[in-house]
């Protein structure tokens, strides 16, 4: 804070005025020089109780800024994004098929959006062995595994008897590419049609499966079913029906055209 001082005129005046008189009584004079002595104690006097006047300058006042109050946002609760993927079946893996005298798996199924069958794998020669047995028509399994190890030894295919016997056993005295089909307990109907994919209904979900018969392999197929069973089917007559056939009920239509043929087993 500044501080100025202020002298009043009337005082200084005042003061003058007393000068002036004692100039006056300098003049030799006794009764003035008691005057003058008195004046100039009063003068003295005078002086100590003239006061000098503080002037304080007003305060400033400091102008704060507004206060602002800060908006705080609210709080954002981020939720996961949920992606609608596409959900994949789980993958189911079965055995069908076991050797007897090995316990070798012959046949498996995997089991995901489609019904995939394994099975052994042959060689131009196994081929050729299996035709040769196919041919010879032995009437039971005994004889045709001993056919199998004399024609394996003659045409070089020692070691694959047992892949061999696997598909002289399906087609001869079973029911060929649908065989593995029929020891899956959990499925409920198979239908082949001509020139596709096998299907299959997998308690109770329809599949496809990775076999295939042509139209001249599944109508040769079911005049085969037919012959042993001792059902004649003929053009005139091409529907083939079978109550019970190892827990199946089988129905068939023949066509010997353009139109495809048609065989469904269905679980009884």
């Amino acid at each position: 804070m500044d501080i100025e001082f202020l002298f009043d005129e009337t005082l200084e005046e005042q003061e003058n005025q007393i000068n002036q008189i004692l100039k006056e009584l300098d003049k030799p004079n006794k009764d003035v020089d008691i005057a003058r002595t008195f004046l100039r104690g009063c003068l003295l006097a005078f002086r100590k109780e003239v006061k000098k006047t503080e002037i304080v300058k007003p305060r400033q006042i400091e102008i704060k800024k507004p206060l602002v109050v800060k908006q705080i946002p609210p709080k954002v609760v981020y939720q996961p994004v949920v992606s609608h993927q596409e959900v994949k079946p789980s993958v189911i893996t079965k055995d069908l098929i076991f050797d007897k005298f090995s316990n070798k798996v012959l046949a498996s199924v995997t089991i995901d959006d489609s019904y995939k069958i394994k099975q052994p794998e042959i060689n131009d020669t196994d081929f050729k062995v299996f035709l040769k047995i196919k041919k010879k028509k032995p009437v039971d399994r005994e004889k045709a595994w001993n056919l199998i190890l004399k024609y394996a030894k003659k045409y070089g295919a020692t070691g694959h008897e047992t892949n061999i016997k696997y598909y002289i056993v399906n087609y001869l005295f079973g029911f060929g590419k649908i065989e593995p089909l029929l020891h899956d307990s959990d499925i409920r109907l198979i239908k082949c049609s001509g020139d596709s994919n096998i299907l299959v209904n997998v308690n109770g979900k329809d599949l496809r499966t990775n076999l295939l018969l042509t139209n001249d392999e599944l109508r040769n197929f079911i005049l085969e079913i037919c012959g042993k069973l001792g059902i004649k089917i003929t053009r005139i007559n091409p529907v083939f029906n079978f109550s019970n056939i190892r827990g199946f009920k089988i129905s068939a239509v023949v066509n010997w055209d353009d139109k495809k043929s048609e065989l469904i087993f269905e679980r009884i």
